[in-house]
C-alpha cells in the first residue's frame, strides 16, 4: 500500500506565498508542504511540493482526482480573501520519485472525506492550520462543513454575476437552514441583482439571456468588482456568524 510519503505534488503558484507556507506547512499532514531550497547550491529555488494523508492507500487516479480537489478548495479561499489570487495548480506528480502521466480532473459528486486518522489527529491538524493559515483551515472545515465547501468550490469558478449569484442563492439556503442571516444593506443587494440579471449591461455573462427590459440607469448597477466585493462579504459575514469558533477575518 502506498504512504503519504510516497507522493510528491509539484506546484505552480506565487513563489512568495508558498514560500511563506513552507516555513510551517510540513507540520500540517493534510497539506504538508515543503521545498524553497536548493540544498546543494545553498539557496532559495521554486521547487515547492505537498502531499497529504489522504493520499495514503490511494491509486494514481484517486490522487489525481483528489490534488485537484484540494487545490480547488485552496483556491476558493484564496478568491474569498483576495480579488485576483495567483491560483496553485498541478506542474507534475510524483510517486516513489517517478513522474505519473497526467490525468484529466473529473468531477467529483461530493465533499472530500476526512482521512483515516484519529479524531484527536485530525484536531490536532486543524489547530495548527488555524494558527497559521487561513486558506489551510478553510480547506480543512470544507471536510467537515458542506456550507464551507459550496462556498468555496463557487468562488473556485469563473468570476462573473451567474456564479456569484449562485453563491448567493447558497447562502440564502445555508441562512434558512441556520437560522441567521448576514449583513447586508437593501441598497446594494438591489444593485447586485439588477446587474447580474440584465442582459443590456453584462450580455452573456448576465443571469438571465436577452429580454425586453428597460436600460438600468448606472446609480443602480454594479461592476463585477463590486460584485466580487458584495458576494465575498456576504459569505464571510455568513462564515462568521455559522461558524465563530473556527472562522474570524480581520
Amino acid at each position: 500500500m502506498q504512504m503519504q510519503g510516497d507522493w510528491e505534488v509539484l506546484l505552480n503558484g506565487d513563489p512568495q506565498e508558498i514560500r511563506q507556507l513552507c516555513t510551517w506547512g510540513h507540520s500540517i499532514n493534510y497539506f504538508r508542504l515543503w521545498g524553497g531550497v536548493d540544498d546543494w547550491n545553498d539557496c532559495p529555488n521554486d521547487d515547492f511540493r505537498f502531499n497529504s494523508n489522504l493520499f495514503e492507500g490511494q491509486t494514481q487516479e484517486g490522487v489525481w482526482q483528489i490534488t485537484y480537489e484540494l487545490l480547488s478548495l485552496f483556491n476558493g479561499a484564496s478568491t474569498l480573501l483576495e480579488r485576483e489570487p495567483y491560483k496553485l495548480s498541478i506542474y507534475k506528480i510524483l510517486l516513489e520519485g517517478g513522474e505519473l502521466a497526467r490525468q484529466e480532473k473529473r468531477n467529483i459528486p461530493g465533499m472530500l472525506t476526512k482521512p483515516a486518522v484519529s479524531s484527536q489527529a485530525w484536531a490536532d491538524d486543524l489547530r495548527k492550520a488555524l494558527g497559521t493559515s487561513q486558506k489551510i483551515s478553510l480547506m480543512m472545515l470544507a471536510a467537515e462543513h458542506e456550507d464551507i465547501y459550496l462556498f468555496l468550490k463557487f468562488l473556485d469558478q469563473d468570476s462573473s454575476w451567474i456564479t456569484y449569484y449562485k453563491i448567493l442563492d447558497t447562502l440564502e439556503t445555508w441562512e434558512r437552514r441556520k437560522g441567521l442571516k448576514a449583513f447586508r444593506s437593501k441598497r446594494k443587494e438591489k444593485k447586485f441583482t439588477c446587474s447580474a440579471n440584465n442582459f443590456s449591461l453584462n450580455g452573456f455573462d448576465a443571469r438571465h439571456g436577452f429580454q425586453e427590459m428597460m436600460q438600468q440607469p448606472a446609480q443602480v448597477s454594479m461592476t463585477i468588482d463590486e460584485g466580487h466585493q458584495f458576494i465575498t462579504g456576504l459569505v464571510k459575514d455568513y462564515l462568521q456568524q455559522a461558524h465563530p469558533q473556527f472562522v474570524k477575518f480581520r
